[in-house]
């Protein structure tokens, strides 16, 4: 008797994606010996961007950097490094923002055309909370230059000012 498709697919919890990387959250996935070409279906490979430093213990929050035990259940910011074919709202580069506690992590992984990423997971695409662009911070900006010249031109005035009899 022929399987009918659509019937396995209602059936099925996982049926707008192939992968479902739920499964194996306590996973840590390590490829040695190989490279990392590319990514299937709605998979993303996404390099931590919040990382405060060297050792990815900590994450840097407005400036401050948090040990990870603090925020096991928070989110996070990645840059997309590999994009699967069926990755509609994500390419490669992308920054976003994606709950801690999904995806598979990885470290050293050596990937074909980037290199070896030391604190990386796998993620699917429909796990993300969205896209996001990092602020540039400019310099000086806490500081006026309109106040300061302001107040340095008052100094000078009060100065000639007491000088003349």
């Amino acid at each position: 008797m022929p399987v009918d498709v659509s019937d396995l697919q209602a059936q099925n919890s996982n049926d707008f994606r192939l992968i479902d990387l739920d499964q194996y959250t306590n996973d840590v996935f390590t490829l040695l010996g190989y490279k990392l070409s590319s990514v299937l279906d709605d998979i993303l490979l996404v390099q931590y961007a919040d990382l405060a430093d060297e050792t990815g213990d900590t994450v840097m929050r407005n400036g401050v950097a948090i040990p990870l035990a603090h925020v096991q259940k928070a989110w996070r910011i990645g840059q997309v490094v590999l994009a699967g074919p069926k990755c509609q709202n994500v390419t490669q580069g992308d920054y976003i923002c994606f709950p801690s506690d999904k995806g598979i992590p990885c470290s050293n992984l050596d990937v074909d055309g980037v290199g070896i990423l030391k604190d990386a997971l796998f993620l699917n695409e429909d796990r993300i909370f969205g896209v996001c662009k990092p602020i540039e911070a400019k310099p000086d900006a806490n500081k006026s230059s309109s106040t300061n010249k302001r107040t340095t031109s008052k100094r000078s005035r009060s100065k000639i000012r007491s000088k003349k009899p």
